[in-house]
């Protein structure tokens, strides 16, 4: 099988992150090649928003900026090469045979715009069931608390359902056409506040509202944007953040 080639974004400052990510997901069928994570420190917000990428009332975190000109990095390459990009951050852990789910899921869904191989497990997730329309769901995070249950994560061959993606949060692991890239960049700059709200029953006979701040890229693509892609995730995810167990990712947005 050819090589699936990542794009995995990881700080410079802290190289043991990019080291840990190969051992962990050291597979013969991908070709890890690292993209160094701008540091949000390095930003001149007044030069982003002249070249209006940011609005000045944007009030992202200095790490939640960083984040955000980094996978806008990667969603410009994706659309000068022409080609599927597939972007995940150095605290993804994939899943034992994400490369052939990838490859089959590609060859079924030629026309996705993005698919999104692993989300944030703590918050909700809505997805679209056929025949049974919209449904959210939300992991007990728990169940993975320790070094020998992620590694039962990455050797299972559970099965798992490709849904209409409504609604995720995190950026972990995801792969972006041409097509979806531009359908982002249009979007999602400049980069500005907004506010959202949506609700939900939460099956106890009472409506539950939530509301939605910008505060982070994966909040825009994974909330504000989504229905404006043709956007698509595997439940149960076939990739999970390290993140879970302690100590916080460098490249995910801070909240």
């Amino acid at each position: 099988m050819e090589k699936i080639n990542f794009r995995v974004i990881s700080l410079d400052s802290h190289p043991d992150k990019f080291s840990n990510f190969l051992v962990v997901n050291q597979d013969e069928y991908f070709n890890f090649q690292k993209f160094s994570a701008v540091d949000g420190v390095t930003l001149n917000r007044e030069i982003l928003i002249e070249k209006k990428i940011i609005t000045p009332d944007l009030n992202y975190a200095t790490g939640a900026l960083g984040c955000a000109m980094s996978h806008l990095s990667l969603w410009h390459e994706c659309v000068q090469s022409g080609e599927v990009l597939n972007i995940c951050e150095d605290d993804a852990v994939f899943r034992h045979d994400l490369a052939f789910q990838m490859k089959d899921i590609f060859r079924q869904n030629p026309n996705f715009d993005i698919i999104y191989w692993g989300y944030n497990r703590d918050v909700n997730t809505a997805f679209e069931i056929p025949s049974l329309g919209e449904c959210m769901a939300v992991f007990k995070q728990e169940a993975i608390s320790n070094y020998d249950q992620l590694s039962s994560f990455r050797s299972s061959s559970n099965p798992f359902l490709l849904l209409r993606c409504l609604r995720i949060f995190g950026i972990l692991c995801y792969s972006l056409s041409p097509n979806g890239a531009q359908k982002l960049i249009d979007s999602c700059l400049p980069l500005k506040p907004i506010v959202a709200r949506d609700n939900w029953s939460n099956g106890l006979q009472f409506e539950q509202s939530f509301i939605f701040h910008n505060v982070g890229i994966d909040i825009l693509m994974g909330v504000f944007f989504n229905k404006l892609l043709n956007a698509y995730l595997p439940f149960p995810p076939l990739a999970i953040s390290l993140n879970t167990l302690g100590e916080p990712s460098t490249t995910q947005t801070p909240y």
